[in-house]
């Protein structure tokens, strides 16, 4: 699992790539877009580390209710069907509850453009804007992030789960 800040992901896979074996699978938890070349986080794994399956986990959860035992939901995404028994059983639990998808992109995009839309909801809290802003502000972000996620290949029905409205959710509210 490697969940280091998004700007190192590059770094820290370039590092493994001589130390990781072949068909080991990777489970990034890093969310974001890279500065200069615009990729995803898996989209940088796969071409250092080619041989290496790529899965994706992402919201909604705080990690520190999670280490707290709280029930958890969360998607793992990954386009290799064979993984996702391996990977459920690796990281599921009775209270930390993965739910599965092939949509790589989709998960992806909603975990990284949530943080932004998070900051624009902080800033109109802090004008105290109201709550009519924060909701306008969600509604309208999840917009742009649905639009994104189309364009970059992934689906819109992903966006209506955990890694997209359910983390957004949990990020702005």
């Amino acid at each position: 699992i490697l969940a280091v800040p998004s700007h190192t992901l590059r770094s820290v896979c370039i590092a493994l790539s001589d130390l990781l074996p072949a068909h080991v699978p990777i489970v990034i938890a890093s969310k974001g877009i890279e500065r200069g070349s615009l990729m995803l986080m898996g989209e940088i794994a796969r071409s250092i580390l080619p041989n290496n399956p790529v899965a994706i986990i992402s919201g909604p959860n705080f990690a520190e209710e999670a280490a707290r035992g709280l029930p958890t939901a969360t998607t793992i995404a990954c386009a290799d069907t064979t993984q996702w028994d391996t990977l459920t059983h690796a990281l599921g639990g009775r209270l930390f509850r993965p739910y599965l998808t092939t949509d790589i992109v989709g998960a992806q995009i909603g975990g990284a453009v949530k943080n932004v839309i998070a900051i624009a909801c902080g800033i109109a809290i802090g004008k105290n804007f109201g709550e009519n802003a924060r909701a306008a502000i969600v509604t309208r972000g999840f917009t742009e992030i649905a639009r994104l996620t189309i364009a970059k290949g992934g689906k819109y029905e992903t966006l209506m789960g955990l890694s997209g409205m359910g983390d957004l959710i949990l990020t702005c509210g």
